[in-house]
C-alpha cells in the first residue's frame, strides 16, 4: 500500500502545511550546493501546495550537528557551519517570496507566519528532541502547522521527530518525489547476475541490510566506510582512515566476512591523511600510517567493470571515493560511466544517494540509468523491505 499523496489532502486555502524536505547535500567552499537533484526534486510538492493557498512551512536539516560530542563543545561553530542559510540562498533564486526563520522552534508560534506563505526553518537538528524522536518536541513542532507532509524520501528511514513522532499529532501525506520513489522501488525486480555496490559511510545501520540483502545478489562491491571496517576487523591495516568504530563488534559484520559474495577493493588511493598530498595507488595491504584511504584504484574499477558488464541489475548506493575532491572521484565517476553504459537495456541500472549523484550528473550519463534515487540508506532499506 502506497502513502496517500498530497493530491488527497483537503482543502488547503490559509491553512499551514509543515513540509519535511531532505536538503541535506554537500556544499562546495562558496556554500553551494555540490549536487541540487535532492532540492530541486522538491519544488513541484512545494509549488504544488502554494498554487492550493497554503502557507508552506519547509523542515530541513543538514549534516549531523548533534551526533558528536565535539558539536556540543563548540556548539556555535558548529551551528554556523551547518546553518541552512546557504540552502536558503539557494532557493531565494527559484523562490522570491521565501523567508528563513532562523530562530529555535521553542521559540515560534503560528504568528512566526502571519506575513508570507514561504518558510525555510533554520537545521532541525538544531534543536535537542529531533534526534531523540521526542514526543514533546515533536507536538511542539506540529502545533505550528495544520498539515504535516513528508517530501525527506532520502531521511525518511530515521525515526527522528520531524519524521516519525510528529505523525502522532499530525496525519501524514507524502510529497510527488516521495511516492515515486516508493512506487518505482516497489516494482524493482532484482533479476540475477545482480550486483549491490555500497560506499559512502553511515555503516553501523547498513550492515544489517547488507546481510538480508545478501541472498538478492550475487555479489556486493563495498567502498568507503564499509570496506574500512572489513579491512580493519581482518587485520588489514587502515593507517590514519576514519572508521566507525562502534560498529566493529557488530554480529553482522561477524557474518558477513565470511560471505563470499562480498567483494572488496584490491587497490586503492590513499594521501596523507592531514595535508591529502603524496597521492599514490596502493594494494590495500600497503595503506602506511599517516595516509588515509580516499578512492578505490583502477585494478578494483577494471574487476568491478568485469562484473557489471555481465551484470542484469545494477544498484549502486553511495560513492567510492571522496567525490569533493578531484583527485579523489575517479573512481566513482568511472562507475558512473560503465554502469550507464550498461544501463536501460542490456541491464537495470539504478543510482542513489546525494554524493553518488554528482558523480552520475557531472559524468554525463544520468539520462541512461533506469532510475536515479535520492536516497542512499533510505533506498537500501526500501529494497530490504523494510519499512
Amino acid at each position: 500500500m502506497l502513502p496517500i499523496s498530497i493530491e488527497k489532502m483537503p482543502a488547503l486555502n490559509g491553512r499551514i502545511v509543515l513540509l519535511r524536505c531532505d536538503f541535506n547535500v554537500n556544499l562546495t567552499i562558496k556554500k553551494q550546493p555540490l549536487d541540487s537533484t535532492k532540492i530541486i526534486r522538491s519544488y513541484k510538492t512545494i509549488n504544488y501546495l502554494l498554487s492550493k493557498g497554503a502557507k508552506v512551512v519547509i523542515i530541513a536539516h543538514l549534516g549531523r550537528p548533534a551526533c558528536h560530542a565535539e558539536a556540543l563543545r563548540r556548539r556555535a561553530e558548529k551551528d554556523r557551519q551547518l546553518s541552512l542559510r546557504p540552502i536558503y540562498n539557494f532557493l531565494k533564486k527559484d523562490f522570491l517570496a521565501l523567508r528563513f526563520v532562523e530562530k529555535p522552534i521553542s521559540t515560534i508560534n503560528r504568528a512566526t507566519f502571519k506575513k508570507g506563505n514561504l518558510f525555510l526553518l533554520e537545521n532541525i537538528r538544531f534543536n535537542k528532541g529531533e534526534l531523540n524522536n521526542d514526543a514533546k518536541f515533536a507536538k511542539k513542532l506540529a502545533l505550528l502547522g495544520d498539515f504535516y507532509v513528508n517530501e525527506a524520501f532520502a531521511a525518511s528511514h530515521r525515526k527522528h521527530a520531524s519524521l516519525s513522532a510528529i505523525t502522532k499529532y499530525l496525519k501524514p501525506f507524502f510529497g510527488f518525489n516521495f511516492i515515486e520513489e516508493i512506487s518505482t522501488l516497489k516494482r524493482l525486480k532484482i533479476k540475477k547476475p545482480a550486483l549491490l555496490i555500497l560506499g559512502g559511510l553511515k555503516v553501523d545501520e547498513k550492515l544489517p541490510m547488507i546481510e538480508k540483502l545478501a541472498p538478492k545478489f550475487s555479489n556486493i562491491l563495498l567502498a568507503g566506510g564499509c570496506s574500512f571496517l572489513f579491512y580493519k576487523k581482518q587485520g588489514i591495516n587502515v593507517g590514519a582512515t576514519k572508521i566507525e568504530r562502534s560498529a566493529l563488534n557488530s554480529m553482522s559484520l561477524r557474518r558477513l566476512l565470511k560471505n563470499k559474495k562480498i567483494l572488496l577493493p584490491q587497490d586503492l588511493i590513499v594521501a596523507n591523511a592531514k595535508t591529502l598530498d603524496r597521492v599514490r595507488i596502493v594494494a590495500c595491504s600497503r595503506v602506511c600510517n599517516n595516509e588515509a584511504i580516499f578512492d578505490v584504484g583502477p585494478r578494483t574499477i577494471l574487476k568491478w567493470s568485469e562484473l557489471i558488464k555481465k551484470a542484469k541489475t545494477i544498484i549502486w548506493l553511495g560513492p567510492v571515493g571522496y567525490v569533493d575532491y578531484k583527485q579523489f572521484s575517479h573512481g566513482s565517476a568511472m562507475l558512473a560511466k560503465i554502469i550507464g553504459s550498461r544501463a536501460s537495456g542490456r541491464a537495470v541500472g539504478i543510482v542513489g544517494g546525494g554524493e553518488t549523484l554528482y558523480s552520475v550528473n557531472k559524468s554525463g550519463m544520468a539520462k541512461y540509468f533506469d532510475y536515479i534515487s535520492t536516497g542512499g540508506g533510505a533506498t537500501l532499506n526500501a529494497i530490504s523491505n523494510n519499512k
